[in-house]
Parts: C-alpha cells; structure tokens; sequence
C-alpha cells in the first residue's frame, strides 16, 4: 500500500520501495508486490505515463483525504483529478478506491 510516510507517489519511490520488500522476503520464498502509486492533486499526466510505462506499477490508489491512515495527501476534491483520471483511463492504468465516506452529513 502506498499510503506510508512519505506517501509513495512516483515510480521511483516505489521500486524503491519494491526493492526493499523483496530483501525482506525470507530465503526459498517467492513474492511479487504489486506496487501502486498513492494518486493525489499532485500527480501528474506524465507520473501516470511513467506508470503505465512500468512493468512493475501496476495501478494508483485513491485515499479520501482525511479518510484513513496516512491520507492527509489524499484527495479532497474529485473533480481536481479528473484530468488524471482520464489519463488513467487512456494508458489503462487501473485505478484503486479507499472507499471511506469523509463527509458526517452522509452518514
């Protein structure tokens, strides 16, 4: 998950990331993460191109800001995403849902 301190936003955090996961994999086991990118107002055209340029990214995940651990770079607004979304919709990256209702009017 990609909702660490500092949130991991591009593809180089996360083959970082990846990289360590993997040496913390125990001798004579397999594992392959499947590394996702934290989607934020921040994120970029180009990040999601990078992303779906990358064998090893395989989707980006959305936090409701304010939603859940270590969301406070989540996103407040959809519509600032849009953009991003479409972009997602274009290189077929998939998109993840931290589905968590922020709003106390909604219940």
């Amino acid at each position: 998950m990609p909702n660490l301190k500092p949130p991991v936003t591009t593809v180089a955090q996360a083959l970082v990331y990846r990289g360590e996961i993997l040496q913390a994999i125990p001798q004579g086991l397999t594992f392959t993460p499947l590394m996702t990118l934290y989607l934020t107002a921040a994120t970029t055209v180009e990040d999601i191109k990078a992303a779906a340029d990358c064998e090893h990214v395989y989707a980006f995940k959305l936090y409701p800001a304010g939603a859940t651990t270590n969301s406070d770079a989540g996103v407040a607004n959809i519509a600032t995403i849009y953009p991003l979304l479409a972009a997602m919709e274009k290189y077929a990256v998939p998109l993840l849902l931290h589905g968590e209702v922020t709003d106390e009017a909604c219940g």
